[in-house]
């Protein structure tokens, strides 16, 4: 504190006289008093905190403080405002921030100079958990005081992270650094910590990554190894350099599995190997398959069946086969036309003279055409036609075809049509009618008169012809051979 004197200056003017008396007048006019004034503040001891004295020097001050200010913190000794002098504003305070005194979990607010809550330095964040940061701090490890806004955080810098961590926003998260190196056997890599003897991604080294075609990438002590083949996939060549090469998926020569053949006219399905759905399916997946007798399935029950894979473009499916010596079994009226039993389904030498049907004959689709071979294997004629089996064609109705006579000359015919009939299932009532053929009338008259027929299951007019199947009539017909393929 200061005490505040006032000196007054006086100018003296003598008065201009004629005299020459050197001594100064004394009278008290001859004295002018100036506006002029000095005041010097001095200061007072520190026991002097009262009102100004009252001696002869003391001159009231205009304008002085009630609280008279501070110059140094001594001054605040025993100050209700506080023991500390914030000498820029002359005041008493409790804290500066230039030295702050405040507990170690508190800091001086610089605003208002008091202590509010909010660490100090890194001793304020050792608390009564030791100063651990938990997962919301973004690991274990001490905490440590973030000045610009008094809080304990987990970190300010990576070098306050563990090993395989950096700093980011406070909070420790995995990576790592030039600066922070990772642990034994482990090495930085874009950032992150990584295993060079393990990771497929950096193996052996950073960037260095693991593929195989169709295979999951392995790294083993530093070194590329390839996995497990995807599904589907096979290493058959045994070469890991260019992974798994072959489809194991359809696949004949490795159906299912590297190796796995399949054999004996069967197809690759998916992995593993079945009988084909007919001989045009086989065809179509096995071009170079010669004919001969193979496993089929077109329903619940595998089955072997003769394939034509050479006539008129390949993929025939034999379906029945008529002997020389039928009759009952396969007359006009017979069911041999229409049911599903099944004539001898093992014997498959389309040579032998035998009458067989297998389950071809009801199950296996007419997907375009049927052929008709009678008396011998090679004298055939085409039908097209799409069908849902040869028995459904058999159980349908009158079906007439457009074929010319010339096309009948194949199995001995050389007459005209005339107003007869050709196809499935022709007939003229009281006279011929035939299974499948063509039925004529030498004498054109188109009626009970009408005279034989050629084909399968034929019976006789009043005159004579060949037929599968069939051998009663008035003029009996001459029985022989037949062969029924679809494709």
């Amino acid at each position: 504190m200061t005490r505040r004197f006032v000196y007054f200056l006086f100018a003296a003017a003598l008065s201009a006289g004629c005299g020459s008396d050197p001594r100064p007048t004394t009278d008290a006019s001859a004295f002018a008093f100036s506006d002029v004034f000095v005041v010097i503040d001095q200061p007072l001891p520190p026991s002097d905190r009262g009102a100004l004295d009252a001696g002869a020097f003391d001159v009231p001050a205009i304008g002085l403080d009630a609280n008279p200010p501070c110059r140094q913190s001594s001054d605040c000794v025993g100050h209700a405002q506080g023991a500390l002098c914030h000498v820029p504003s002359g005041r008493c305070v409790a804290c500066l921030a230039a030295a702050d005194s405040c507990p170690l979990a508190e800091h001086c607010d610089d605003a208002v100079h008091v202590c509010v809550a909010g660490c100090r330095s890194d001793e304020g964040c050792f608390a009564g958990d030791g100063g651990l940061a938990d997962a919301t701090d973004g690991g274990v490890g001490p905490l440590h005081c973030d000045l610009s806004a008094h809080a304990c955080v987990a970190c300010l810098e990576t070098l306050h992270c563990p090993s395989g961590t950096v700093c980011v926003g406070h909070a420790c998260v995995p990576g790592c650094s030039d600066a922070l190196i990772c642990t034994t056997g482990r090495m930085c890599c874009a950032g992150g910590c990584v295993d060079e003897s393990a990771d497929p991604l950096n193996c052996g080294a950073c960037d260095r990554a693991c593929a195989f075609a169709n295979a999951a990438p392995n790294c083993v002590a530093g070194s590329c190894a390839m996995g497990a083949c995807n599904a589907g996939f096979g290493d058959c060549d045994g070469s890991a350099a260019n992974g798994c090469e072959t489809s194991v998926y359809g696949n004949q020569d490795h159906c299912g599995a590297c190796g796995r053949a399949c054999l004996g006219g069967t197809l690759c399905g998916y992995d593993s190997c079945a009988p084909a759905y007919c001989c045009a399916d086989l065809h179509v997946r096995l071009p170079t398959l010669p004919s001969g007798a193979y496993p089929l399935q077109s329903g619940t029950t595998p089955y072997t069946a003769y394939c034509d894979m050479t006539t008129n473009g390949g993929g025939w499916t034999l379906v029945l086969t008529i002997g020389s010596g039928a009759n009952d079994q396969f007359n006009y009226e017979a069911e041999g036309w229409t049911d599903v039993s099944i004539i001898n389904g093992d014997m498959n030498d389309p040579a032998l003279d035998i009458t067989r049907r297998n389950q071809g004959f009801f199950q296996v689709p007419v997907l375009s055409e049927m052929r008709f071979c009678l008396d011998a294997a090679d004298h055939c004629i085409n039908e097209s036609l799409a069908e849902s089996s040869a028995q459904s064609v058999f159980l349908g109705p009158e079906n007439l075809r457009m074929h010319p006579p010339a096309d009948f000359a194949v199995w001995g015919y050389t007459g005209a049509l005339g107003c007869a009939r050709a196809g499935f299932n022709v007939t003229v009532p009281g006279a011929a009618r035939c299974r499948y053929g063509v039925l004529f009338d030498r004498g054109i008259t188109c009626g009970p008169g009408t005279d034989s027929g050629l084909g399968l299951g034929c019976r006789a007019g009043n005159g004579t012809g060949i037929s599968a199947g069939q051998g009663d009539g008035a003029l009996p017909l001459r029985r022989t051979r037949a062969w029924v393929w679809v494709r």
